[in-house]
């Protein structure tokens, strides 16, 4: 699947429509989590929430990194592993991680 994608240039940011109202929502590769930048142009752009697919191992340092993106934007990040492409289902390397501005 990553072979047929190429390096985008922006950030798109889209507006989900909740129950709480609407909610300014972007999204970054795992890549960039590594980059305070790129969370940043996306607090720039209105977003309360960052979407983050994560394909790598959810090592140590991850939820912390991802944590720093909330703390610095005063904004909420959530990421999460692929499903085992095997098995069609959640393992132990599968995560959900979500962290507040708080």
């Amino acid at each position: 699947m990553e072979r047929n994608l190429t390096p985008g240039e922006n950030f798109y940011v889209t507006t989900l429509d909740t129950h709480c109202g609407e909610v300014k929502v972007g999204a970054v590769i795992c890549y960039d989590r590594e980059f305070p930048e790129s969370a940043r142009i996306l607090m720039f752009q209105g977003v309360v929430l960052i979407l983050v697919p994560n394909a790598c191992p959810m090592e140590i340092n991850r939820p912390s990194q991802l944590r720093a993106r909330a703390y610095e934007n005063m904004l909420a990040v959530a990421t999460c592993n692929y499903l085992d492409s095997v098995r069609s289902k959640l393992t132990e390397k599968s995560c959900l991680f979500i962290a507040d501005r708080l």
